[in-house]
């Protein structure tokens, strides 16, 4: 038979740990461009960007928030 822990006991509490790793900043990617597929990209609103395949693994490492310079 289970039974309940009382309440205040140790089993109850539920703490959420602080991380130890510090808040990630923003990273800063360049892209070096034509101005065709710069005119291209700002047609779009900057949602889609062409970009290399070979550049594949940089350009899975970016997130939300990060910075495009072209």
């Amino acid at each position: 038979m289970f039974e309940a822990p009382e309440l205040g006991s140790r089993a109850s509490r539920s703490r959420k740990r602080k991380s130890t790793r510090p808040a990630r900043t923003a990273q800063y990617w360049m892209i070096v461009s034509s101005l065709e597929n710069y005119r291209k990209t700002l047609e779009r609103g900057f949602t889609v960007q062409g970009i290399n395949g070979r550049h594949r693994k940089r350009v899975e490492m970016m997130k939300a928030g990060d910075r495009l310079l072209f």
